[in-house]
């Protein structure tokens, strides 16, 4: 069993790694150039030269937000491998191994409460 949550938190740590190296080429991708209007003298290429720009700065506003939902995605991710990585390794040196020694085992229940007593004579 310790060998397997080694090899787990390893895998975690590992991803985790990955999944930051992603998040942050992600947040810092260039997301492209705008075009401006330009005005042709009133024929239907300025039309279309104005559409084409609006269309270029819609996409570069959708890649924005896009990138920097998918990096924040991918920063959350690799903070909770990098948490279940280490919660592995504590596991596996905290105890060897035992029945329910798994990160996501059940806490042991608490202990039931104990009767009340009768008081009892107290002599001075």
């Amino acid at each position: 069993m310790k060998n397997i949550t080694k090899i787990a938190a390893v895998l975690l740590l590992v991803a985790g790694l990955i999944a930051l190296v992603f998040a942050v080429q992600t947040l810092t991708a260039d997301t492209g150039s705008l075009e401006s209007n330009t005005t042709y003298g009133g024929d239907a290429y300025t039309g279309i030269q104005n559409a084409a720009a609006q269309t270029a700065r819609n996409v570069k506003k959708l890649t924005e937000l896009c990138t920097k939902a998918f990096g924040g995605i991918l920063l959350a991710l690799s903070f909770a491998f990098f948490g279940f990585g280490v919660r592995f390794f504590a596991l596996d040196a905290k105890a060897p191994a035992a029945p329910g020694n798994t990160p996501f085992a059940a806490p042991a229940p608490a202990p039931a409460p104990q009767a009340p007593t009768a008081p009892q004579d107290v002599q001075i």
